[in-house]
């Protein structure tokens, strides 16, 4: 009411003046937080309330009330469990693909590399003579030449089996033997029957050996290493030629003194592996003590065993084999260790299941 009056007693232009300058300050007081001096002629210069403007540069502090304060601090407590949870889910998914990376490497070291082996035409002699006829008869030699060939045709050999050869059939069975080897083939001998050496060289005799004298058993014998060259001439891939024929001398019962005792070192070309069933000067066992009946020598018993495990390369077949015997034969009091003569070139393996390359 007072400003009213006031007003009322200004000139009409003035109180225009005044009543514009006064709704702009109730509009925005901010425009009027500064004294300013009224350019208006005879007028008193309008002030309003003051406040002070922060320095430039600096934010306009605002006292948050405690609810908000508290509501802050819960969302500060929040997002730092947030974060802490996160950061031990990083570390749980590590640890997981560390574990798993472990597991594949130790998955990779108990399974067996895949096996990068194709065989070839497979070729095998298999000779077993049990019926000396002028010499001792033998007891598991054609049981042994019958059951090494039931094995390689299952491994998917090609098999000549022939039993109780004489001289003549012998000769002629080693004969059509050569003519089916090609390049390249896989091959395997088996002589199971008597066997003897002679100034160093190795023979193995047909059942009708008479054994007159080293002269006529160099005649009618068969001497190994002509079955070597034959293979190698042959050009065999791979040969391996195992031979139970490591005996007592045959000759001894007639009083005739014809060769040595067991068979004598040899030599495989390359391509080539020798097993003698017993070392040089020893005499390898047909049964084990005890033992009144057995279907097999007790070297070709244990090589038809190693010969069909799966995915076993030949050296370490022949090694098995050599190394079982003689704990069996050290059991029963016996020196008999199988002679290994190796020359082999790449793999060579009886029988192998195809594992996944990965």
């Amino acid at each position: 009411m007072l400003i009213s009056l006031g007003l009322a007693t200004l000139g009409t232009p003035v109180h225009a003046q005044i009543s514009k300058r006064f709704f702009e300050c109730v509009q925005d007081p901010q425009k009027c937080a500064t004294v300013q001096r009224d350019p208006t002629p005879g007028i008193a210069p309008v002030t309003g309330p003051t406040q002070s403007a922060p320095p430039t540069g600096q934010p306009l502090s605002i006292e948050a009330n405690p609810a908000e304060q508290q509501t802050r601090q819960r969302l500060e407590t929040q997002l730092r469990e947030r974060e802490q949870e996160a950061e031990r889910a990083r570390n749980e998914s590590e640890s997981l693909r560390k574990a798993l990376e472990e597991a594949r490497i130790q998955q990779a070291l108990q399974q067996p590399a895949p096996i990068r082996y194709q065989p070839g035409r497979r070729q095998a002699l298999l000779i077993g003579n049990n019926a000396y006829q002028k010499i001792t008869p033998l007891l598991t030699a054609r049981q042994d030449a019958q059951a090494m060939s039931e094995v390689l045709k299952s491994l998917g050999f090609e098999v000549s089996l022939h039993t109780d050869l004489a001289e003549k059939p012998l000769k002629q069975a080693l004969r059509d033997f050569k003519q089916l080897v090609q390049a390249g083939d896989e091959v395997l001998v088996f002589f199971a029957g008597h066997g003897v050496q002679i100034a160093g060289t190795n023979y193995l005799l047909p059942v009708d050996i008479r054994g007159e004298g080293e002269d006529q058993v160099r005649d009618d014998a068969i001497p190994l290493q002509r079955i070597l060259d034959d293979l190698q001439e042959r050009k065999a891939g791979f040969s391996l030629a195992v031979i139970d024929a490591c005996r007592d001398n045959p000759f001894r019962s007639t009083g005739r003194a014809v060769g040595g005792r067991g068979l004598a070192p040899t030599t495989a070309t390359s391509g080539q592996m020798i097993i003698f069933s017993a070392g040089a000067g020893q005499q390898a066992m047909d049964r084990l003590p005890g033992e009144t009946q057995a279907s097999n020598g007790v070297f070709t018993r244990i090589f038809l065993r190693e010969m069909t495990r799966e995915n076993v390369p030949i050296d370490r077949v022949l090694r098995t084999v050599r190394q079982e015997v003689v704990e069996l034969a050290r059991k029963a009091g016996i020196e008999q260790t199988p002679a290994l003569y190796d020359q082999a070139v790449g793999d060579f393996y009886f029988k192998v299941v195809s594992s996944p390359i990965r």
